[in-house]
């Protein structure tokens, strides 16, 4: 059996990765599953709620502190079960932000044994910002700050 192959799009937050992963998605002729690290992220905050609904921590801890512990373990995980998915020769969309040299080398070393295409997703600043704004997620990052990410 074959690996899948993993197709990786990266770029900054509204610029089309989702978008793009669907149709690629539903085209039909080669199966494919989407892995978004929204949904994971996602997916960890709705764990904990449902599991723990009536936890009340004792003190308030900033945003960026939990991004801080729950980012890289989350991340780390996420890429393991990409990997994963092409061992079982499933091909996979990836559809996230790579923002820095340490989550691109950490991908790169985790997959560069396996069938992957890298693709910039870029899209105009006017793009952006409609998109952006059409958005009703609440715990992205400011745009500014997003608009910078590029691979």
């Amino acid at each position: 059996m074959e690996r899948g192959l993993i197709i990786f799009l990266n770029g900054t937050s509204s610029a089309g990765k989702t978008s793009i992963a669907m149709e690629l998605k539903n085209q039909g002729e080669v199966p494919f599953h989407h892995l978004s690290v929204d949904q994971f992220a996602q997916n960890y905050d709705q764990f904990i709620d449902n599991t723990y609904p009536d936890m009340k921590p004792t003190r308030e801890v900033e945003h960026h502190v939990m991004t801080d512990i729950l980012f890289d373990p989350i991340n780390s995980l996420y890429c393991a079960t990409i990997k994963l998915f092409s061992e079982m020769g499933l091909n996979v969309i990836v559809d996230t932000v790579i923002s820095n040299d340490k989550w691109f080398n950490g991908f790169y070393d985790l997959l560069s044994d396996y069938p992957i295409l890298f693709v910039g997703v870029h899209c105009s600043k006017e793009e952006l910002t409609r998109r952006e704004q059409r958005r009703s997620c609440d715990w992205t990052r400011p745009f500014p700050v997003r608009l910078h990410i590029r691979l």
